[in-house]
């Protein structure tokens, strides 16, 4: 199963309004670019901490070290982007909530910002 699926699945309390609000096309590519974006970031940390030939086997142990640093520093970027991403999102959530949006979204305008048509 797709990790995208899974999630969908998983959080539907919380992912379920976001696919109402953005659509299920736009919703399955952002998950699909996530992903792509997680895998790359953990790709180019891996590559830039491990030294020699990662598809041989028997490693030695500064190889398998470098692996593990590797792998562990990858997953805390990705763990500090997701704790940023939630942050940002819980911040603009509250502002919405209470009418104050920080930036509107695709270009709406709040309700109260709204001015009737002048008269001619």
């Amino acid at each position: 199963m797709l990790p995208q699926v899974v999630v969908l699945i998983a959080g539907g309390t919380f992912v379920t309004p976001f696919v109402r609000r953005v659509g299920l096309d736009r919703a399955a590519w952002l998950s699909a670019v996530a992903v792509v974006a997680g895998l790359a970031v953990t790709g180019t940390i891996l590559a830039a901490l491990f030294t020699g030939d990662l598809a041989r086997s028997g490693w030695t142990a500064q190889q398998t070290t470098q692996f593990r640093e590797a792998v562990t520093v990858a997953a805390l970027a990705l763990t500090v982007v997701a704790a940023a991403l939630i942050g940002w999102g819980i911040a603009r959530t509250r502002h919405a909530a209470t009418g104050r949006a920080a930036t509107p979204v695709d270009g709406a305008v709040p309700a109260q910002a709204r001015r009737p048509p002048a008269e001619v």
